[in-house]
């Protein structure tokens, strides 16, 4: 339809294809964008985000705290036990002097401690004498008692041989009275052998009687050992109620004069709560002590927001405050347990805690320690109970991209 050569014209153009002249500049441009991608999608994919909880803590033995409470209300007095000092059982740790003390001292009745004392004493003799006499007597009645039995078996025998005779005289007279009756003897004889059988059977009932009278006696001899250990309960049982009427009557007075408090155990003064001339009440927490040769864990307290996320197994890194971590490094540990009620008020004192500022409560969280010392210039220093310290807990390590997708795995019910 064309001829060529008007197809050739058509296919010839006066200018070539159009080039965009490449600049340097653009080539890195490129490489920095393409290489921000790349680490964009690695940090997704390999970058995580972790949530960590910071928790105030001190150092706990693993058996528990002894909490020493106050025997009685007064002013404290120092005994010269330090904080962290060794005691022995029983030894005193400090006094609590009472009010009351001033006006006993004043008041004529005041030796009714003593008064007391005496007739806790006599009422102690009282009961010693009662158990004297009692085991005298229920001896002499066991005797006593042992003796007719011995008499009763005596007249057993005597009875035995007693009804032995009257049987034979029963079947001598039969024979006599039947010689008699062929006329070979006298009447007389007949006569004769029935006086002996009847005293015999006079003799045989006096001997029954002689066994039930022995009977009786035995009855009566168990009847009043019976009776005589009835009394002396009863007797025990009045002067024990008087002696612990005494002993009551002897608190009170002593409480009233003041108390000293004294160390439960062998054992270390982990915590005092108190200062000599401060008044206490009753029952308040003043000390706390911990036994010798004890593991130690760390006693750590979560507010609500946190406790959530706590489980057993998780990972912790602790930091003591006598040992600062800038120099000393961090321990770890690993949450033992964590409790499921939150501390009462009065457990803030008793722990060494100061009251929370807001009203978020506290819980308990044990941490098991890798170590049981601190590594100080080269040595080895051993954890003491009380030991404040900080801890940072990992609630929970993520991906970046579990965290974009979270509201995917929240609907499909996968964490």
């Amino acid at each position: 339809m064309f001829r060529r050569e008007a197809l050739e014209g058509a296919a010839t153009r006066l200018h070539g294809r159009i080039i965009l002249p490449a600049h340097l500049g653009h080539h890195l441009l490129t490489a920095l964008y393409g290489s921000v991608a790349v680490a964009i999608v690695l940090i997704l994919a390999f970058g995580s985000v972790t949530k960590k909880a910071v928790l105030q803590g001190a150092v706990m033995p693993a058996g528990g705290v002894v909490r020493i409470v106050a025997p009685a209300t007064g002013i404290i007095v120092s005994d010269g036990i330090a904080q962290g000092e060794r005691v022995r059982r029983g030894a005193a740790l400090f006094h609590i002097l009472s009010a009351q003390r001033d006006m006993d001292e004043q008041n004529p009745n005041a030796n009714v401690g003593r008064l007391l004392i005496d007739r806790r004493a006599s009422l102690q003799q009282d009961r010693e004498r009662l158990l004297r006499l009692t085991t005298e007597k229920d001896a002499a009645l066991g005797r006593r008692v042992t003796e007719f039995k011995a008499e009763e078996l005596q007249i057993e025998d005597q009875i035995a041989l007693q009804r032995s005779r009257v049987r034979l005289l029963e079947d001598s007279l039969k024979r006599t009275q039947n010689l008699v009756a062929a006329n070979f003897l006298s009447p007389a004889q007949a006569d004769t052998q029935l006086a002996q059988l009847i005293e015999q059977k006079q003799r045989l009932t006096e001997l029954l009687r002689a066994r039930s009278q022995t009977q009786r006696e035995q009855a009566e001899g168990l009847a009043e050992r019976t009776q005589l250990q009835i009394q002396a309960q009863r007797d025990e049982a009045s002067i024990s109620r008087s002696i612990s009427s005494l002993e009551q009557e002897t608190e009170e007075n002593r409480s009233r004069k003041g108390a000293s408090v004294v160390s439960p155990l062998d054992g270390v003064l982990a915590t005092l709560m108190v200062s000599p001339g401060q008044h206490v009440t009753a029952g308040t927490v003043v000390a706390a002590m911990v036994g010798t040769d004890i593991t130690f864990e760390a006693e750590l307290y979560a507010p609500s927001r946190s406790v959530g996320f706590l489980q057993p197994g998780l990972p912790v890194l602790l930091r003591y405050q006598s040992f600062p971590h800038q120099k000393f490094g961090q321990y770890r540990g690993k949450i033992l347990d964590v409790a499921t009620t939150a501390l009462r008020p009065e457990d803030y004192q008793a722990n060494g805690l100061p009251a929370p500022a807001s009203a978020d409560m506290l819980y308990r969280v044990r941490v098991t320690l890798e170590s049981q010392a601190v590594q100080a210039y080269g040595k080895s220093a051993p954890l003491q109970a009380g030991m404040a310290l900080e801890a940072t807990v990992v609630l929970e390590d993520r991906k970046i991209y579990e965290w974009i997708l979270d509201p995917i795995f929240s609907m499909t019910g996968r964490l």
